[in-house]
Order: structure tokens, then sequence, then C-alpha cells
């Protein structure tokens, strides 16, 4: 029980340092965020804005529909071997929300392994939003999502 709790804790602290733990190649891997984006209406159309910032004037999209991430197959037979009985991990997807409300250019910010990644982007690529706005104007924004996966 002290190995289990030993080994996911330093999961956990690789996960935190930004390493991501891959077992097997997957045929659609998660797609890493690069260090920094380099947003800007003139460069790429997406707004680079706090959204949280009351002064901004941006009303910031709002989740219209959403989809639950699976639990890869991969993470339920680390379970069935009870390595992993109790498990929460966090998957955190960037995403930029254009101006229809579409997910776009999703990348993971930090992963969690076990597949759950591959799962998370998929999940977020079904979301559909109502867009941000700027003065009434929808305007595409990158967004992060934090995919959070349980087992216990």
């Amino acid at each position: 029980m002290q190995r289990a709790n030993i080994v996911l804790l330093l999961l956990m602290l690789l996960t935190s340092l930004g390493y991501s733990q891959q077992t097997t190649a997957s045929t659609d891997p998660a797609p890493a965020c690069p260090a920094e984006f380099n947003d800007s209406l003139e460069t790429n159309g997406v707004l680079q804005v706090n959204i949280k910032d009351p002064d901004n004037h941006v009303r910031p999209p709002r989740v219209t529909h959403s989809v639950e991430a699976k639990f890869s197959d991969e993470a339920r037979r680390h379970a069935k071997k009870k390595f992993f009985s109790r498990f929460k991990g966090v998957s955190i997807v960037s995403l930029v929300v254009d101006k229809n409300g579409m997910p776009q250019n999703v990348c993971v910010k930090q992963f969690v392994g076990l597949k759950l990644d591959e799962e998370a982007v998929n999940a977020v690529r079904q979301y559909r939003f109502s867009p941000a706005t700027l003065n009434d104007m929808p305007v595409a924004v990158r967004i992060s999502v934090a995919v959070e996966f349980k087992l216990f």
C-alpha cells in the first residue's frame, strides 16, 4: 500500500514538473501546447486578454454543450491491478474559442498520462460555446479547461 502511494506521489510530482507519462504510443496523441502563445488580433485573430479582468470589456465565452471525458482503457487496466485503486488527475487543455463558439487549436498544457490526455482532448473538441464578445462583437479568445479524472 505504501509503495503505491509513493509511486502515485512520484507521478503527481513529475506531472506538476511538466513531464508526461507515455507508456505506449497512441494513434492520436494529445498535442502539447507551446511554452508561450503569441496571440493577437492582428497576427492570428485571437484576442489576447485576461478574461477575468473586469475592466477589459470582454464577456468570456460560455459553455453551451460539454462532453464528459472517458476513462481510458489503459488507466482502467492499471486500476484493475490496484496500482491506482484510488486515482485522481487533472489534464489542463488549452483551446481557442473562435467567433462561432467552436473549439480550435486544442492542446494540452498539463499531462496526466495513461492516455487520459487524449480522452480529454477528444472531449473538449466536442464542446460548444457562446463566443466571447468585445463591445458586443464576437471575438476569438484562448481559454484553458481543466478536465478531471477520478477513480475511487
